[in-house]
């Protein structure tokens, strides 16, 4: 028997394994055909497949999804004919202090809000300097804190429910989010959380009571060196959430504004459980498969996709960006995997069932809390199932 066609798919599987990209495309093009023999293998090894942990009840997952919902849109109710929607990340671009979302189309306003788990993340932009084009192609701009174009957002501090607060507004000036206007001194709110403030009186219809993030004072020379915070009356707002985290949005749109659904069905390559880390499924039965697409079986995360060939995809497994859930005893905690994301006297503990959420498909199962260090904790993902078919969605 010829030997020589094994040779090369086993030569050009090492060099794809050493990170010779250009020969992945061609060792998952071979793998696709061998797609046969790989039933014929999982068929003839039962020995390789290992028991999975198993999926969570139907009211868990139910009671998981209900709980990532309400905290993801933790935020005042929309205006009369609006509603809140969760909506896709797109892209970040952390230079240019700016976000691209997924939008139905005709459904957003200008300056809207953009909001996550509570905390203001931006306002919604013109795609050039004095248009008033919100969207285009189902995506809209989302300007952070610091964007040229962000909106004004009045802001407030307050000592104790009785004391006295400091009102400001934050405007963004040469790339940094300044608080200005400052109704009495900022020296005591350095550090401190900072809301948005109730401004309908004024006619502005911003939500009232979301994090900002906190008041950096900007350090001035005094003489003899050294710096004097005492007399500085300048201040920046340290944002709340770090935009590369982020999968999810929530925004306000017309009542009734849904984003198309977003799942397709693929196919695994081969065994799903020959590699702990990571899988591959069949492009050719996807239609737009894209990076960044979560792979699911059932109410559980597998994975998301990481690099496109010409005939296949492979699944990185790791958790997306955004919020996630971790059973607590018979408390649900939204949290995230960074320490700066964690509920104030709160950590995790090796062992807890962790879930992301997806604004479709709601909670979906990613594993056990494996590790927790001082950057935030790791999880020990669930075996994958033993089969081959599994659904694709956008985040």
């Amino acid at each position: 028997m010829d030997r020589r066609p094994g040779l090369v798919v086993l030569a050009l599987s090492l060099l794809s394994l050493a990170g010779f990209a250009r020969w992945q495309g061609v060792e998952e093009s071979l793998a696709t055909l061998w797609l046969p023999a790989f039933r014929v293998t999982d068929a003839l090894s039962p020995e390789r497949v290992v028991e999975a942990e198993a999926l969570p009840a139907a009211d868990v997952v139910a009671a998981v999804s209900e709980a990532w919902r309400a905290e993801l849109r933790r935020r005042p109710a929309a205006p009369v004919g609006r509603e809140l929607l969760s909506v896709p990340v797109l892209s970040v671009d952390l230079a240019r202090r700016e976000l691209v979302i997924a939008v139905p189309p005709d459904s957003v306003l200008l300056d809207a809000p953009v909001t996550h788990h509570g905390r203001y993340v931006g306002s919604l932009c013109s795609w050039r300097a004095g248009d008033r084009v919100v969207e285009r192609d189902g995506r809209a701009r989302v300007a952070l804190p610091g964007h040229a174009r962000a909106r004004p957002v009045a802001g407030v501090w307050s000592a104790s429910e009785t004391g006295l607060p400091l009102h400001f507004l934050v405007q963004s000036e040469a790339g940094v989010a300044a608080v200005t206007q400052p109704s009495r001194r900022l020296v005591a709110a350095q550090d401190q959380a900072v809301y948005t403030r109730d401004v309908r009186a004024l006619g502005d219809d911003l939500p009232a009571g979301l994090l900002l993030g906190s008041l950096q004072l900007v350090p001035r020379d005094r003489p003899g060196g050294g710096f004097d915070l005492q007399r500085n009356e300048l201040a920046n707002l340290k944002p709340a959430i770090r935009p590369e985290h982020l999968g999810t949005v929530v925004i306000e749109v017309t009542r009734g504004a849904r984003l198309p659904s977003a799942a397709r069905e693929a196919e695994c390559l081969g065994s799903p459980r020959a590699d702990g880390t990571q899988l591959r499924i069949d492009r050719g039965r996807v239609a737009g498969l894209q990076r960044g697409d979560w792979v699911v079986s059932g109410s559980q995360l597998l994975g998301v996709v990481h690099a496109l060939g010409p005939f296949s995809a492979r699944v990185e497994r790791r958790a997306p960006p955004g919020l996630l859930v971790i059973e607590d005893g018979a408390r649900l905690i939204p949290t995230a995997p960074q320490v700066d994301g964690w509920p104030a006297v709160w950590r995790p503990v090796v062992g807890q069932r962790v879930w992301a959420g997806h604004r479709e498909l709601g909670a979906l199962f990613l594993g056990r809390v494996a590790r927790v260090h001082e950057l935030g904790f790791e999880i020990d993902f669930a075996e994958l199932p033993g089969t081959h078919d599994v659904l694709v969605v956008e985040p």
